[in-house]
């Protein structure tokens, strides 16, 4: 080995090494200068998002504090809203209360063109307006009814706006069946004359409330009437008798 070229070669090794430690510096440099610039690029975005969402929420903040009014009449307004609903709901909650109000029996002094008479039993007209389905008026002339009056009379006009009728002996199925019940009326009151006929199927005995088969014939409205004379017009014969039976008829409003 040439100890000479030796010493040569480490002399050039020598002269090289700063070029390659400057190199290396110079590599390190860029790194570290692409990664700052990468940081640079990346954290404002990041820090900037944060800023504008706490920058959206103090703007928020402020409008609330700062204008008032905007939330008063926001508020204002939700509770007009509330209290028109409210008020709706009562109107309409009052007209179904007068819609579904039941009807009231009015008081007026009753009489009938004839009534049935026999011992030991009570046909009297007055159970007309007792309320008390197992009692009844009974017409006292031959035949099965048609033609028979009965009157309703007042020493003042009273409101009305209906007559009800609850035909036939409701006491129980065997007397419904055996007696006779009227099946059309005339009512006649204040110059005004109406024709009613009841249906057959109001016509049928309910076992189990017989005071459900009353029937309601409407006047149309209210009225006030001193005086109302109901003629018995039609009659479904009984399988017994001819007496024609009713058990409640009265006006009401």
């Amino acid at each position: 080995m040439n100890v000479e070229n030796s010493g040569k070669d480490e002399i050039r090794q020598n002269r090289n090494l700063p070029a390659v430690i400057a190199a290396v510096i110079i590599g390190a440099a860029i790194v570290i200068s692409a990664i700052i610039t990468i940081l640079l690029l990346v954290l404002p975005v990041s820090s900037g998002s944060s800023s504008s969402e706490e920058n959206i929420q103090k703007i928020r903040a402020e409008d609330l504090s700062t204008d008032p009014e905007n939330v008063q009449d926001a508020q204002a307004e939700v509770k007009s809203e509330i209290t028109i609903a409210g008020e709706s709901s009562a109107e309409e909650s009052s007209s179904e209360e007068n819609i579904s109000t039941d009807p009231v029996m009015v008081r007026f002094d009753v009489s009938a063109s004839s009534t049935l008479e026999a011992a030991g039993y009570n046909y009297d007209v007055s159970n007309l307006t007792d309320l008390d389905a197992s009692t009844c008026w009974a017409d006292g002339e031959s035949g099965n009814g048609t033609g028979e009056t009965i009157t309703f009379s007042s020493g003042q006009a009273q409101t009305v706006r209906g007559l009800a009728v609850l035909p036939g002996y409701c006491k129980s199925e065997d007397l419904y069946t055996k007696n006779a019940a009227p099946s059309a009326v005339r009512i006649e009151y204040d110059g005004q004359t109406t024709e009613y006929t009841i249906d057959d199927a109001d016509l049928t005995y309910n076992s189990s409330d017989p005071m459900a088969g009353t029937v309601y014939i409407d006047f149309g409205q209210e009225i006030q009437i001193s005086e109302c004379k109901v003629t018995i017009t039609g009659v479904r014969d009984g399988s017994k008798y001819d007496d024609c039976c009713i058990s409640e008829m009265y006006l009401y409003k």
